[in-house]
C-alpha cells in the first residue's frame, strides 16, 4: 500500500487544472483590474481621460501595456499592479474590452430609479449613461461558456488517462452539488488564459454571471472571488471526474 501512495499522489497532481500560487496571482490581478476599470469610468466622466483615446490604447495587448505604463502613476493605489506583474496585468486588462465591456465615447442618458422601484417620470429621472458598458450575453456566448466547462472536464479526464462521453459530461455538469464548482473552475481557467492575453469573448461574462449572479439574474451582493473556494472547487470536480473515468 505504501509503495503505491506516491504514484497516487502524482496522479492527483497531474489531474489538477491549476496551482494555488497562480490562482492567487490571477485573483489579485482580477481585483486590481476591476478597480482600474471602475476608476476609468470616473476618469471619463470627469474628463481626466478621453474615452476615445482610451479605446484606441486598449485595442491590442501591446497598446494596453503602453497605456498602463504611461498612466500608472495616476491610477488609484488599490488598482496599481505590481511592477513584476505588469505584463500579466496588462494582458488581462486588454481582454476586458474583448470579453466583457465596450467603451462608448458618447453614452447619452438613461432613466434612473432609486432601488429600481418605479420607472415612471415622477419616480425616476434621466442620468448620464456609463461610458463603460457590459457586452450582451447572447445564446452563442452561453454555448461557448458551456464548451469551456466541457473542456475543463475533458482536460481532467485526459490527465487521468480516461475520457468522458458527451452524456457523461452532461450528467456531471447537471449534478446540483457540482454545478457551482464546475462554473468556478471554468472561470478560473479562463482567468489564467486572460493573463496570457487569450480572450474568449462574451463567454467570459457568461461564466462570470454563472458564479457571481443569482439564478434570478441579479449580482450577488458583496460577491468576491476566493482562492480557497476556487481550490476547493477544483478538488470537487477532479474527484468527480476521476470517479467517472
Amino acid at each position: 500500500m505504501t509503495e503505491g501512495k506516491p504514484a497516487e499522489e502524482r496522479d492527483a497532481r497531474k489531474a489538477t487544472l491549476f496551482e494555488r500560487d497562480e490562482v492567487e496571482q490571477a485573483v489579485r490581478i482580477h481585483g486590481k483590474a476591476y478597480r482600474l476599470l471602475r476608476w476609468m469610468e470616473e476618469a471619463f466622466s470627469h474628463g481626466i481621460i478621453a474615452p476615445e483615446d482610451a479605446g484606441q490604447y486598449v485595442s491590442t495587448q501591446e497598446a494596453t501595456f503602453g497605456w498602463i505604463e504611461k498612466h500608472l502613476p495616476r491610477f488609484p493605489e488599490d488598482a496599481q499592479p505590481d511592477q513584476r506583474e505588469l505584463r500579466e496585468f496588462s494582458n488581462y486588462f486588454s481582454t476586458y474590452l474583448a470579453n466583457t465591456f465596450d467603451i462608448d465615447a458618447e453614452p447619452g442618458g438613461k432613466r434612473f430609479s432609486p432601488n429600481e422601484h418605479c420607472s415612471c417620470p415622477i419616480c425616476s429621472w434621466m442620468v448620464r449613461a456609463p461610458h463603460v458598458k457590459a457586452k450582451k450575453v447572447t445564446g452563442g456566448a452561453r454555448m461557448r461558456a458551456q464548451n469551456l466547462k466541457n473542456d475543463v472536464l475533458d482536460r481532467i479526464a485526459d490527465s487521468h488517462g480516461g475520457n468522458l462521453s458527451a452524456d457523461a459530461r452532461h450528467r456531471i455538469a447537471q449534478e446540483e452539488p457540482l454545478t457551482d464548482a464546475l462554473n468556478l473552475c471554468a472561470y478560473a481557467v479562463d482567468l489564467l488564459e486572460r493573463m496570457k492575453g487569450f480572450a474568449q469573448g462574451p463567454a467570459t461574462l457568461a461564466l462570470w454571471r454563472s458564479i457571481a449572479w443569482t439564478p434570478q439574474g441579479s449580482p450577488k451582493k458583496g460577491f468576491e472571488l476566493s482562492v480557497d473556494e476556487i481550490m476547493n472547487a477544483q478538488d470537487q470536480v477532479v474527484s468527480r471526474v476521476r470517479a467517472a473515468c
